[in-house]
């Protein structure tokens, strides 16, 4: 909201080409705004789809682990 006031208050008393700069300025501004709310916005949704629930936890096995995890044998016991 602060860059959407920012561009209303560029000053209109000045010569052409500074108005047009500072007109430019105050788009600059309101533009890396919008991208850091964008970014923050699908860095916490990425984040919350990469968090584990609360009774699972994550492991992160090379392609190699996972070929030796493959060929191990598997003692199940049955209770």
């Amino acid at each position: 909201m602060k860059a959407v006031e920012a561009v209303r208050t560029f000053a209109r008393g000045a010569t052409y080409e500074k108005s047009i700069y500072r007109y430019q300025a105050r788009l600059w501004i309101f533009g890396d705004a919008i991208g850091a709310a964008c970014w923050r916005k699908g860095y916490d949704t990425c984040k919350l789809q990469m968090t584990p629930r609360q009774d699972k936890i994550i492991v992160a096995l090379s392609m190699n682990e996972l070929l030796h995890l493959t060929s191990l044998p598997i003692w199940v016991s049955r209770r």
